[in-house]
């Protein structure tokens, strides 16, 4: 795969040096991290597709939920608890 040079024109200096202290710090080239932001808003990816970590697997289906719960309601009724 062949690269493409991009200019960007950014306002502030002081995001550009945080942004490749923060490329460096995570071994990762300033390029990339650009790249890799593009593409997670412009490729067409499904949600079966994006991997879900061990940890989320692990607690899915933990908590059950009745079928007429009304979250607003249950909301309400804790913010009223809490403040009232």
């Amino acid at each position: 795969m062949s690269s493409t040079k991009l200019t960007l024109t950014i306002k502030d200096p002081s995001i550009i040096e945080a942004a490749k202290v923060y490329a460096k710090e995570h071994g990762r080239s300033l390029s990339s991290m650009v790249e890799n932001y593009l593409a997670s808003f412009t490729t067409d990816k499904k949600e079966e597709e994006y991997e879900i970590s061990p940890v989320i697997k692990s607690i899915t289906g933990l908590g059950k939920v009745p079928a007429d719960w009304d979250s607003k309601k249950a909301l309400m009724e804790a913010l009223e608890e809490k403040y009232l």
